[in-house]
């Protein structure tokens, strides 16, 4: 945790350079396809946009899914690549999301917990060890055009707790 509030606090260094972290891009285009298994159909999807954000095209990758399903049962799927994916020298990935992308991450840093005592729903925590492995090697969430709960989100991420960020939100 001291390193990563240290790389947090120092910005990149001096010699920062290509391929000292990742760029993960996860899609919002759902509704008619998997983008998983429609083969090059994620890449035009993004078009130039990742060379924009991440110009060496070795640091970028790609997350798909399945848009035409619900953000519960795919985030364990999203999860998976982002967790296998390199992110560099300093194991830190930024994530960019747009649209339903920005949820399934918000899913994510919501469900790292086991499920508090009595929840309705204990099953969307069953990821939890999972989704703490990508909120932990996840530097910073950029989200374009999400409805995903923006501060929350970040609180997360810098609190490394859901609860100590619900408990800063509700006062």
């Amino acid at each position: 945790a001291r390193d990563r509030e240290a790389l947090k606090n120092s910005g990149p260094p001096d010699n920062f350079r290509d391929g000292d972290i990742g760029y993960v891009f996860v899609h919002g285009a759902g509704g008619t396809v998997d983008r998983c298994a429609a083969g090059n159909d994620l890449f035009e999807y993004w078009g130039a946009a990742p060379a924009l954000v991440a110009p060496d095209q070795n640091s970028r990758k790609l997350a798909c899914y399945d848009g035409r399903e619900d953000v519960a049962s795919q985030a364990k799927r999203v999860a998976e690549q982002i967790d296998g994916f390199d992110c560099g020298r300093y194991r830190r990935c930024v994530i960019i999301t747009h649209s339903m992308g920005g949820l399934l991450i918000e899913h994510m840093f919501t469900h790292t917990e086991a499920a508090p005592a009595g929840d309705a729903n204990p099953k969307l925590y069953e990821n939890a060890a999972l989704y703490r492995k990508v909120r932990d090697k996840t530097l910073f969430v950029i989200s374009l055009a999400s409805a995903a709960g923006g501060s929350k989100v970040a609180d997360i991420l810098i609190s490394g707790s859901q609860q100590s960020a619900m408990q800063k939100i509700s006062g």
